[in-house]
């Protein structure tokens, strides 16, 4: 390793030197707040109130790429301090077309913009793919719609119309930018560890999240040919299937489907950079691993599946927010997908797991210990001797089994909450009401068009008052938010507070199944919402979230199984 300052200026302008960024850096980011406090230091020592700045470091290592070395070119693989370089360039071309210094601007262009070289010139930086084309635009000259949300262009366009208002001279700016240091590391590729010195630089730039990191950690070591290999063919299909949004968290769950433990949100890196030195697996069969299952996970968050009973059942459990449940889901699919499971027992799995999450909502139960059930659900699974023969059974079996804070909750216990519940203070009430009203239904509404209706309003009138008898106050206070209470209606504000036989005539119009029940009704009062309450329990509620029943054969041979340890 070699370390040194250096102007920065300096270290650009080196002749014959090519900047590489390779492929598994992110995307050049620098938002205008970190240009404008770029901007900001080079007025300060353009205004001489500094005498030099010091910038942060670069990080590099000498390439091998062979279209370089035969240009003549020296080429430097930029480990850290792409977007300090980036910006740089982009504020140097601003100046190269604003300034009159025809001196100044044969200067900027063949030492900081370009390399001259046989036949012609090479820009001297190469962004990843994704910047590449509009930075080669935007340094050559070629028309760039206006419209472009490309970072690369936008500051581009920042820096220049800053520099066009700016009271400082755009010559100042020249000879102040010269004036920035660095400190420029190195490093030696038979010697140094590149991941490690990475991971330990402060950066004042925009901190790398985990998946930079890990993208970091499984291409950094690898020659440049093999990079963009295995870039292409595996990672950069890994984030368009998912979005760089979600592969943090598509990791942590591959890695509790691996591992049986889940790792911390902020140490997905850290776990994951343990996982693969324990597991020994090599780079690229790990990566076509993480593809595979990406393929998977990426049905989950765009819920994109060719059976639609199977997308309908994803998108609740994920209505539900219940993501703890995809390490488990990772194994389901991979089980269906290899055959292991037909459609049909992926699809009564996905019904028995939805049932079991919602049941265990409505109850009350706390949502923390769902984190160690679906953490350890496979392993339990698997465990049971032929498990395979009786996939569902087996699973019915080891959710029932679960006892405690991972109960899986009776039909009396459901019953008692789901029939006398403040469902409207419930945070899924909107999934419970549309679900209920879905059932059986073909002629369904768009439930962005609906709202909760209190058919007791939540405001008493005189004539509700007589509707409900002597005890009014007490029934308005237990009843209101009951399910039995409650409907969905696209016409909230024409019912109001207005009688019973009001609304019904109201909702008869509306088009919504779960109305229908109020058709035939004389009087509301809390002998009707206590039965309509019990009437949606056991005609709907015990459908859609059921408990289901095994086979007495299947049973014994389930109650007696063999656990394979």
């Amino acid at each position: 390793m070699k370390a040194s300052e250096i102007r920065f200026e300096e270290f650009l302008s080196q002749p014959k030197t090519s900047f590489l960024i390779p492929v598994y850096q992110r995307n050049y980011d620098w938002q205008e707040e970190q240009c404008r406090e770029f901007l900001k230091d080079i007025e300060l020592l353009a205004s001489r109130e500094r005498d030099s700045h010091f910038m942060g470091s670069s990080v590099y290592i000498k390439g091998d790429d062979i279209e370089a070395l035969e240009s003549g070119l020296k080429e430097y693989i930029v480990i850290d301090g792409q977007q300090r370089i980036t910006t740089s360039i982009l504020f140097l071309k601003a100046i190269y077309d604003l300034s009159d210094d025809e001196f100044d601007k044969k200067e900027i262009f063949q030492h900081y913009l370009i390399n001259e070289i046989r036949g012609g010139n090479k820009l001297k930086l190469k962004p990843i793919k994704d910047d590449n084309d509009i930075f080669e635009k935007l340094l050559r000259n070629i028309d760039i719609n206006a419209d472009n949300y490309s970072k690369i262009y936008l500051n581009y366009q920042f820096f220049k119309h800053h520099l066009s208002v700016s009271n400082i001279k755009i010559d100042k700016y020249f000879k102040a930018f010269k004036q920035l240091w660095i400190v420029y590391i190195e490093l030696d590729r038979t010697k140094d560890d590149p991941q490690l010195i990475f991971e330990s630089i402060n950066s004042t730039g925009l901190s790398l999240s985990e998946a930079d990191l890990i993208r970091n950690f499984i291409l950094m070591d690898k020659k440049h040919d093999v990079q963009n290999y295995l870039f292409e063919e595996y990672w950069s299909r890994i984030e368009k299937l998912l979005l760089s949004e979600n592969i943090s968290a598509f990791i942590r769950d591959y890695l509790t489907m691996k591992e049986g433990v889940i790792p911390n949100q902020n140490r997905v890196y850290s776990a994951f950079k343990a996982f693969v030195f324990k597991s020994k697996i090599q780079t690229e069969a790990l990566l076509e691993d993480l593809l595979y299952f990406a393929k998977i996970y990426s049905k989950f968050i765009f819920l994109d599946f060719e059976n639609k009973e199977i997308e309908k059942l994803l998108k609740e459990l994920k209505e539900l927010k219940v993501t703890v449940v995809y390490p488990y889901l990772l194994n389901l699919f991979c089980d269906y997908e290899k055959n292991v499971i037909s459609i049909d027992i992926l699809k009564k799995t996905l019904k028995l797991i939805r049932s079991y999450i919602f049941r265990r909502l409505v109850c009350e139960y706390n949502t923390n210990a769902l984190n160690k059930v679906f953490m350890s659900l496979h392993k339990e699974l698997i465990s049971i001797k032929d498990y395979e023969q009786n996939y569902f059974e087996c699973l019915l079996s080891v959710l029932s089994n679960k006892r405690g804070t991972a109960m899986f909750p009776r039909d009396d216990e459901f019953k008692e909450y789901f029939t006398t519940k403040d469902i409207y203070k419930f945070k899924n009430k909107n999934y419970l009401l549309y679900t209920l009203e879905s059932f059986d239904n073909k002629e369904l509404v768009t439930f962005k068009e609906l709202t909760i209706e209190h058919i007791m309003p939540q405001t008493l009138t005189p004539k509700w008052n007589i509707e409900l008898g002597d005890k009014c106050t007490q029934v308005h206070e237990k009843y209101l938010n009951n399910i039995g209470n409650l409907t969905l209606s696209g016409y909230n504000s024409e019912l109001s507070n207005k009688s019973f036989f009001d609304k019904k005539d109201i909702l008869k119009t509306s088009g919504i199944k779960l109305n229908r029940y109020f058709e035939n009704l004389q009087s509301w009062n809390k002998e009707e919402i206590e039965k309509r309450a019990l009437n949606l329990f056991q005609k709907i509620a015990l459908n859609i979230w059921d408990f289901p029943d095994i086979e007495e054969s299947v049973y014994i041979k389930l109650k007696n199984r063999t656990i394979l340890l």
